[in-house]
């Protein structure tokens, strides 16, 4: 389960992005991932130059993003006879969320450092 304030990646257009969980939904079953993890409201951190300008607040690298499936969500096929292959796509969106793998721990000498260490935010 996820708390507020848990860091996950959201996913979308083949390009991954860090996002702060601020919110969660389990009440569509049918959007629950494989394993029962619920959509989830994200601020996803996007520094894109293409999205910032269509942003009423261009500075703010931040976007929300609302009920976002687990990226191990499918809907059944008594779904998509009930609602259709393309009314379901529809429903799934465009991004999925996945859980973050944890930084590497920085080394000693990286720790010793004044300056940021490279290695420090690598995926």
């Amino acid at each position: 389960m996820h708390n507020n304030g848990d860091v996950v990646t959201y996913t979308e257009g083949g390009k991954a992005y860090k996002a702060f969980v601020f919110g969660m939904n389990t009440s569509i079953l049918s959007h629950l991932g494989k394993n029962g993890e619920p959509m989830l409201h994200l601020a996803v951190f996007d520094e894109d130059p293409k999205h910032l300008a269509l942003r009423m607040q261009p500075r703010v690298p931040i976007r929300l993003e609302y009920d976002v499936v687990h990226n191990t969500q499918s809907f059944t096929e008594a779904y998509y006879k009930e609602h259709g292959k393309e009314t379901a796509a529809q429903h799934k969106g465009n991004g999925v969320w996945s859980d973050t793998s944890p930084q590497p721990a920085p080394s000693k000498a990286e720790a010793a450092t004044p300056e940021k260490p490279a290695s420090w935010g690598k995926k």
